[in-house]
C-alpha cells in the first residue's frame, strides 16, 4: 500500500517555526506547504489556536491529525493549555476531538454555531 500522503514520490516534512508569541506547525512536500496551524501564548501557559489549514487535495491524508498531534506535544513541553475558538461544530472539530480536545464552556448562538475547544498539556498534580 502506498504512503496516503506521497504526492510526487515525496514524503512530507513536518517544522515548527517561532515567530515572537507564534509557533507555526507547517507540513511540506519539498518546498509546497500543504498545511498549518498555529499556536499563540496569550498568557503564561495558555495558547490560543488558529490558522488551522490543510490544502484541499490533501484533506482527508491524515496531515490535519498530524498537525493537532504537534500541537499536543508541544503544549504538554511547554506544561500549557490549548484553546480553540470558533470552530464551527463538524467543520474541523472532528480533528480535533480524535486527538484529545474537549469541548469546553463557550458556545455561540449564531446561525453556523461556534465552539471552545480545550486540550490540557499541564502535568497533572
Amino acid at each position: 500500500m502506498e504512503n496516503e500522503f506521497v504526492i510526487d514520490k515525496k514524503t512530507p516534512s513536518f517544522s515548527e517555526i517561532k515567530d515572537g508569541n507564534t509557533t507555526k506547525f507547517i507540513c511540506s512536500f519539498g518546498s509546497k506547504e500543504v498545511g498549518v496551524v498555529s499556536a499563540t501564548l496569550v498568557d503564561k501557559n495558555t495558547y490560543e489556536i488558529g490558522g488551522f489549514f490543510v490544502e484541499p487535495s490533501q484533506r482527508g491524508s491524515g496531515i490535519g491529525s498530524s498537525l493537532v498531534k504537534l500541537v499536543n506535544a508541544f503544549l504538554k513541553k511547554n506544561n500549557s493549555l490549548g484553546k480553540l475558538i470558533n470552530t464551527i461544530k463538524g467543520d474541523t472539530a472532528g480533528i480535533y476531538e480524535s486527538n484529545n480536545w474537549v469541548q469546553g464552556s463557550f458556545k455561540s448562538h449564531g446561525a453556523y454555531g461556534a465552539y471552545e475547544y480545550i486540550y490540557d498539556g499541564r502535568e497533572k498534580s
